[in-house]
């Protein structure tokens, strides 16, 4: 027997909460954590709908969707004062913690409410947590997943078939996908084509269903999935990795030349875009991820490389050894997720660095810092 709440209204947070008499996973979908992204917050209606009427069964575990910003999402905005995706540092939260609500911003507002869902089901959980972070583009492109570069989160992106971006979501501070990992748990985000196209909400519902079956919670996918995901390109790559992030600020004046697309290749020298400063080109050969044809957006583009699987294998065998226990013989001082080095290993050293995850490098004079995000902690099954 199943226990679901009622269906939601338009103008409700919650989008659904189904569970299931056995424990298991807990899996929580945030969708429209920017406001002008409501594909997410259809597929989930969808699929817990779905849950809730029994023509899939949940075996174990829980199913919860939430809005991430629900006032951005009625204002039809990526974000009222700024963006809710970048504001899940550790001082940030601190910030919103020790003020009062009254001083809250809208983002903060939301931000109070959206940790407040999400830590009760933390804490409620009778198993392991994952969180899915719904997105769409404003350029539009093939779907793609965009994981913290953990075993665990790499593990659950494969299920999917789709390319996976490893690197991306370190380059950028404050996203929520970080802050799960942080606490313990396991974050993938997916974005599924352009925010208006009815092709973004299949395949956001079909992500669901997957991401539900790869963790054993439900014994077969509906067909619809297999449908939705018929119609990704075969062509795209399994996996790729960030080589470069183009920011942009108000200020920049940045706008993309027409016409670019998700995975579209570009070569290095090649005018993308154009700010007060002038033409902007791309600084490398690859492809082109997420090019910024909206108003709203800190990021102008991205450029991505192809990853071979002998170097996935080698990261994967290197950490499940103990292997970054072995930057110690580099010089490094090891406190908890961080590497302190007073000189700055070499290339190679560093390239090591990045096969164990330690994606985020950051020189300060002489002396390197390096980062890397820890696998998800094991949790003991409720009763």
């Amino acid at each position: 027997m199943i226990a679901a709440d009622a269906q939601p209204g338009e103008g409700q947070r919650d989008l659904g909460d189904v569970q299931a008499e056995a424990p298991g996973p807990t899996v929580i979908v945030i969708a429209a954590i920017h406001g002008n992204e409501p594909a997410g917050v259809l597929a989930a209606r969808q699929v817990i709908a779905a849950l809730q009427a029994g023509s899939t069964r949940l075996c174990g575990g829980r199913v919860a969707g939430l809005v991430g910003n629900l006032g951005a999402m009625q204002a039809g905005v990526r974000g009222r004062v700024r963006d809710l995706n970048r504001a899940w540092t550790a001082d940030q939260i601190a910030a919103v913690r020790a003020q009062h609500p009254d001083a809250d911003d809208p983002e903060q507002a939301e931000q109070r409410a959206l940790l407040g869902r999400l830590e009760d089901l933390f804490e409620t959980a009778r198993g392991p947590v994952v969180v899915l972070d719904l997105h769409t583009t404003s350029g539009g492109g093939p779907p793609f997943t965009v994981p913290p570069d953990t075993l665990a989160a790499r593990r659950l992106g494969l299920a999917l078939p789709f390319p996976l971006i490893l690197g991306l979501l370190e380059s950028v501070d404050g996203t929520v996908g970080e802050w799960v990992t942080r606490r313990g748990h396991t974050g993938l985000g997916v974005e599924t084509g352009q925010h208006t196209d009815p092709q973004a909400v299949s395949l956001h519902a079909a992500t669901i269903w997957r991401i539900l079956h790869a963790l054993g919670q439900i014994d077969a996918e509906p067909p619809e999935v297999a449908q939705a995901f018929a119609q990704v390109p075969a062509d795209l790559p399994s996996v790729v990795v960030l080589a470069h992030r183009h920011g942009v600020t108000p200020g920049d004046g940045f706008h993309m030349r027409p016409g670019y697309a998700g995975f579209q290749r570009v070569r290095r020298g090649e005018v993308l875009a154009f700010d007060r400063a002038g033409p902007v080109v791309a600084p490398m050969t690859g492809r082109l991820l997420m090019p910024l044809y909206q108003q709203q957006g800190s990021d102008g583009f991205f450029v991505v490389r192809d990853v071979r699987r002998p170097w996935l294998v080698a990261s994967s065998v290197l950490r499940r050894a103990g292997g970054h226990l072995l930057v110690r013989a580099l010089g490094a001082r090891m406190a908890e997720e961080e590497l302190h080095f007073d000189r700055p290993p070499g290339a190679p050293a560093r390239a090591l660095l990045v096969l164990l995850g330690y994606r985020r490098q950051e020189l300060d004079g002489q002396r390197l810092r390096a980062h890397r995000l820890q696998e998800p902690r094991r949790r003991p099954r409720r009763r």
